[in-house]
């Protein structure tokens, strides 16, 4: 889309010189440097897009050259150039649509240069006044961008956060692990020091705590679990919760300790951690050490960690109730280059925050928005007025629309907020366009400079209503801005109009494509996070959620609402008899066999380790404890396909909401049935069913 602004910057201004727009026919130079300049930053942009050149200096190199070219022509026109005022704005619109403020205020500085520039330096009519305007319609655009796109960055960052981490206790999960993996691997094979080690820590006896003392006991466990891991791990480190019991922490070799003694402290640390909250269970952990060797890629890593912590807990069945210290070799550590991103993502466990909506954020930025553009009218008349420039806008419709806009831009700020209403938005747009055309029309000899502002509500518009509405009002807006400019004498009315109003319909095709492929963005994000990234069911926060919709639908329009709760009997034995990768494609195998069983409007759910659950919202129509047999025999099956020397069954409890539950209280329930369930298993096994 930056290729286009630019092909279509450079096409404008050649067919002004073609066609004699300005008063005179202008010297080649400046036609080679101007229109010719940005049609071939158009086709390098191009370029860059289609060969995924999304580093910095490239985009830097076309914003920059763009902004040369631009200034550059119009210093070496000798005519009247105040028109192409609108043109130093487009590098800051792209900058502010692809960096961060931190890197993209020098092309808002440069715009106000820039722009302010071509006015005072362009032969203008109303030098000053106009560069006021300008000036504070530069600003303002900038600071509106700045205030929606901050806005999307922080949900779509929030939303990749919730992708990235584990529900329970917060730590990263495998999404994370792997993609750290490949930039550890590729920052070894790029600098030779990236060098780093897993160490796999699986808790031992943690079933005995979910089975005895209950779920809600064995997820404070976990929680705690992983924020002592957290304490013991260093800058760099990343510590991932696998699921169930199962953690992965990725260490950075370090001089100052050896991946050994990490090991020994976040044993020490698991074990008190468990020891203070379940001293009646066994307090110990099995962990598992594999150095990364030069060239081997993450799967291959990951299975020899898995096949250490394996003989860990081989040793640690032979000599239970004594610590577990897993087995590895002792390595002097050292400390890699750029161990930590910008964002600091890469350290210990991170909070679990809540998710705002997109549509919630882009409503408020909305609000906020249309209050600046209000603002923007207000204070005019009073820039104007402390310039000394005043007289001819002094009169009382003129302050009737300042005081207007005022209130406006107040109650934008304030009433907005909880005005969900679309209606209410293009009200609001409607009305700072037409207050805009109205302080201009009232301008008198001022009217060259204030007409500028109708830029600002057509830039707006693309950003708080849909696209088609916002050509629209954006066309009105530039109709105006046309008529209201013809009425002068500035005789560069004509390319003026032209130019401002390509830059504003520019700003309308690539805004709203930003904001299609942010919404994108963000969408995938939140379905990844409410996803478990190993078998693609639902996850605890996204269960958590649909379940307190349904509770409250239940209760304003009838119907009930059953939660099961399965948990595979002896599921620790295929991981302990065979391995970790075989024990991840039985869970895979199971959810596929759980969701077969759901229907459309049911939600499958893996609450962690070898624990799902079902939510199946009811009228009565299902028979539930039909459902409850063909559950069992479906998971019954999909174990013995993948490893029949473990018993296959699985425990499964229910209940269905009653009048006034609440998330928590339906799953107490759910969760003391199917300990129930559990320990009736283990008083009398069940046979396996085919």
């Amino acid at each position: 889309m930056a290729a286009l602004l630019w092909l279509t910057l450079g096409t404008i201004q050649s067919a002004s010189f073609a066609f004699h727009l300005t008063p005179v026919q202008l010297p080649l130079a400046p036609f080679l440097t101007g229109g010719a300049a940005a049609i071939v930053l158009g086709v390098v942009w191009y370029v860059c897009g289609r060969m995924e050149l999304a580093v910095d200096p490239w985009y830097h190199l076309v914003l920059g050259g763009g902004w040369v070219a631009i200034v550059g022509t119009s210093m070496l026109d000798p005519n009247p150039h105040s028109a192409d005022v609108i043109y130093p704005m487009l590098p800051m619109v792209i900058a502010l649509m692809i960096f961060p403020l931190n890197r993209a205020w020098p092309y808002i500085v440069a715009g106000v240069v820039g722009s302010c520039g071509f006015v005072i330096f362009g032969q203008d009519t109303t030098p000053l006044p106009r560069a006021i305007v300008i000036a504070a319609v530069v600003v303002s655009a900038a600071s509106l961008l700045i205030i929606g796109y901050s806005q999307l960055r922080m949900v779509l960052a929030l939303n990749r956060g919730l992708a990235q981490t584990d529900p329970l206790t917060g730590a990263w999960n495998t999404r994370t692990l792997n993609t750290r993996l490949r930039e550890e691997i590729a920052r070894e094979e790029r600098t030779d020091i990236g060098r780093f080690g897993l160490l796999t820590l699986d808790l031992d006896a943690f079933k005995d705590v979910n089975d005895e003392l209950g779920h809600s006991t064995g997820d404070r466990v976990l929680v705690e679990v992983a924020r002592a891991i957290e304490r013991e791990t260093e800058t760099g480190d990343l510590v991932v919760r696998r699921g169930g019991d199962e953690f992965t922490i990725l260490a950075l070799y370090r001089p100052t300790r050896t991946i050994e003694t990490l090991r020994d402290r976040i044993a020490d640390a698991v074990e008190e951690v468990r020891m203070n909250l379940c001293p009646s269970i066994e307090n110990g952990c099995s962990i598992g050490i594999a150095e990364h060797v030069p060239g081997e890629h993450a799967e291959a890593i990951l299975q020899r960690a898995d096949d250490a912590l394996h003989s860990a807990k081989v040793e640690s069945r032979r000599r239970r109730g004594n610590p577990v210290r897993g087995q590895s070799q002792v390595v002097q550590l050292f400390e890699p280059e750029e161990a930590v991103t910008d964002d600091g993502r890469l350290h210990g466990v991170q909070p679990v925050v809540s998710l705002p909506s997109y549509d919630e954020m882009v409503r408020k930025a909305s609000w906020k928005m249309l209050a600046g553009s209000y603002a923007l009218i207000a204070v005019t008349v009073p820039l104007l007025g402390a310039s000394g420039h005043s007289e001819s806008i002094s009169r009382s419709a003129v302050f009737a629309v300042c005081l207007l806009a005022s209130l406006a831009a107040v109650i934008c700020m304030t009433a907005g907020r909880k005005l969900h209403s679309t209606a209410a938005i293009h009200l609001a747009l409607i009305g700072t366009i037409l207050l805009t055309t109205l302080l201009v029309s009232q301008s008198g000899e001022m009217l060259n400079a204030t007409v500028d502002l109708l830029v600002v509500p057509a830039m707006v518009a693309f950003y708080v209503v849909q696209r088609r509405a916002a050509f629209t009002y954006a066309m009105f807006a530039m109709a105006s801005y046309g008529y209201l400019i013809s009425t002068t004498s500035y005789e560069l009315s004509l390319i003026r109009t032209i130019q401002t109003t390509a830059v504003v319909m520019l700003v309308g095709v690539i805004l709203p494509r930003a904001l299609k492929q942010t919404r994108a963005a963000c969408d995938e994000s939140e379905r990844l996070s409410g996803a478990d990234p190993l078998t693609g069911l639902a996850n605890v926060r996204r269960m958590k959620e649909r379940l307190g919709e349904e509770l409250a639908r239940a209760t304003t329009l009838g119907g009930n609402v059953t939660v099961f709760m399965i948990d595979l009997d002896d599921f620790k034995q295929v991981n302990d008899r065979h391995s970790h990768s075989l024990g991840d494609r039985t869970l895979v195998e199971v959810a596929e066999a759980i969701q077969f069983e759901m229907r459309a409007y049911d939600l499958a759910v893996r609450r962690g380790g070898d624990e799902f659950m079902a939510l199946v919202p009811h009228h009565g129509e299902l028979n539930i404890d039909e459902l409850e047999m063909r559950l069992a025999n479906a998971i019954i099956n999909a174990r013995l396909r993948i490893c029949n020397d473990v018993n296959p069954n699985a425990s499964i409890g229910y209940a269905t909401n009653r009048p006034g539950d609440t998330v928590t209280e339906l799953i107490a329930r759910v969760d003391q049935c199917e300990r129930s369930i559990k320990t009736e298993h283990r008083r009398r096994p069940l046979r396996a069913v085919g």
